[in-house]
């Protein structure tokens, strides 16, 4: 197991270039960082050429891995969709994201399964209640938590539509030497640990994975981290380290919380995961360093009491 670190802890406005952020992952000292994109029009202005190999040098110089390269869900929106054109856009941007992704060295790309078809709510993902950007911790009512669906929802035509897309994505990732990991978010399509198994139970693609956050799987989905640690099991590729306090926020650091770490860990242990383990803070959270070397510290020593070190 290795320890990365999410280049977007450093990170106040996006999208942004990574640089300085790289630069941070190393002098905390960690093996890996990820790098993310947020549209087509990024991937093509920010990951040049030119500036794959600037940034490729740049980490190498620092001993770093790139553990994953993560594309947002919101550029592939069109994965969701039943259009044509739609679809065919989306497809194109995971296209090009996969080769930024090969050419910056990594084997591995992220994204978050999309909503079905073009759901809207009050807030992005979750209810008030339950989110971490609240005005302070009380709870407090907010917006009726009401979805817009469709007069005609057929939802074994959406989850059919959206393995299609997901079938040619791993065709393209696959052509590409690259493999996927999914990460799991609530009301997509793709959310909890059992939908993933009857999605591995339809296709068992060796390309297509699981990028396992350990506060989401407890905080927002109610699950056990290590018993979805197991029910996963091979098909879990990369795993985001966060944590949590059992009710509204989900981003804290590791080991500042009511999460089971060593259970966790002896659990990644048991399904024999060698992949890198990287902690994920909160958007704009404040002294990034200081969380992040107490959130790593505190894995290392959880990693080492298990004796399950490189």
């Amino acid at each position: 197991m290795k320890l990365g670190c999410c280049t977007w802890n450093f990170m106040t406005k996006f999208p942004s270039l990574p640089d300085d952020a790289i630069t941070k992952v190393g002098e905390l000292g960690f093996e890996g960082f990820e790098l993310i994109a947020f549209s087509k029009e990024e991937l093509r202005e920010n990951y040049s050429i030119d500036r794959i190999n600037h940034l490729v040098k740049q980490y190498e110089s620092l001993g770093l891995i790139m553990s994953e390269f993560v594309i947002d869900s919101g550029a592939l929106r069109g994965l969701a969709r039943f259009d044509k054109e739609q679809k065919d856009d989306a497809l194109e941007t995971f296209d090009l994201a996969t080769s930024v992704a090969r050419d910056l060295g990594t084997k591995l790309i992220n994204f978050v399964p999309n909503w079905p078809y073009g759901l809207s709510a009050p807030h992005q993902y979750l209810p008030l209640y339950i989110h971490p950007v609240i005005h302070g911790a009380q709870s407090t009512a907010g917006p009726t938590w009401r979805f817009d669906l469709p007069q005609r929802f057929d939802w074994q035509e959406v989850w059919e539509n959206y393995l299609d897309s997901l079938v040619s994505c791993s065709t393209i990732a696959s052509n590409k030497g690259v493999c996927i990991a999914l990460e799991g978010h609530p009301q997509t399509i793709l959310s909890n640990s059992d939908s993933f198994l009857r999605l591995f139970d339809r296709f068992d693609l060796p390309e297509l994975g699981v990028n396992f956050d350990t506060a989401v799987s407890a905080a927002v989905f109610r699950e056990y981290p290590a018993l979805s640690i197991h029910k996963l099991g091979k098909k879990i590729f990369h795993v985001h380290a966060r944590d949590t306090d059992g009710s509204l926020n989900y981003s804290l650091p590791a080991g500042s919380g009511i999460l089971d770490w060593p259970m966790i860990v002896e659990s990644l242990r048991q399904i024999a995961f060698d992949g890198f383990v990287s902690i994920e803070l909160g958007e704009n959270c404040r002294e990034p360093e200081i969380h992040l070397t107490k959130a790593r510290d505190y894995l290392r020593d959880v990693i080492k009491e298990k004796d399950y070190s490189n």
